[in-house]
């Protein structure tokens, strides 16, 4: 038992002196090591990245630019790819309105041309229904027709300032999302309420009261 208890002591003593040799080793090493650590090794990486490539920084006027020569090479210039699909959809949907309300208007500006000069093609006969009587009821089949003929005209004209308001827009769009690509739009907002003194005048006498900041 007494041996038992011999060899016990023996070791812990050497795990000690094991675990103490280790730590010395490490902190021998990370004290006397020339190779930088690694925290500076990021920093320094940054540094060289950050120096390497500035910060973008899109420039308004070049952004217009960029804009009215093509639509969306503004949002493309200013880094806002999301917006492009957006410009190029509504271009898409006011397109297809301008040359549907096209369509519609040459066929009925047709009918009703064809009608009021007594054409013999008789165009105006496909909208009307199988039987119907043209001359006793001329003078109502020539208002429906050109009422029909300055609707669809002006959706078309309607279309078509819709398209030149998106190219302004876009330009618009670009400008501004340049000129605040670097605003601070962060939540970082603080209130604070402090006692102010109310000046003496003709309304009132001096006073005490409370004053609201806001700071961005």
């Amino acid at each position: 038992m007494q041996k038992f208890f011999i060899v016990l002591i023996s070791l812990i003593c050497s795990v000690g002196s094991i675990n103490a040799q280790i730590k010395e080793d490490v902190n021998e090493y990370f004290v006397n090591d020339s190779t930088p650590l690694i925290v500076e090794d990021y920093d320094k990486a940054s540094e060289e990245i950050t120096l390497d490539n500035p910060k973008f920084s899109p420039d308004p006027m070049k952004a217009i630019w960029y804009s009215a020569l093509f639509p969306g090479g503004g949002q493309l210039y200013n880094r806002k790819y999301w917006k492009i699909p957006i410009i190029y959809g509504g271009y898409m949907g006011l397109t297809y309105a301008v040359t549907w309300n096209q369509r519609y208007y040459k066929g009925y500006a047709t009918a009703y041309r064809e009608l009021v000069e007594n054409s013999p093609n008789k165009s105006y006969l496909d909208y009307v229904r199988p039987g119907f009587d043209v001359e006793t009821n001329r003078d109502w089949l020539e208002n429906a027709l050109k009422r029909r003929k300055d609707s669809y005209r002006r959706y078309r004209d309607l279309s078509i300032i819709c398209m030149a308001a998106v190219y302004l827009l876009t330009m618009v769009d670009a400008y501004v999302d340049a000129s605040l690509y670097h605003f601070d739009i962060s939540p970082d907002i603080s209130m604070q309420v402090t006692p102010a003194l109310i000046e003496k005048n003709s309304f009132h006498a001096t006073s005490l009261g409370l004053q609201c900041s806001f700071n961005f």
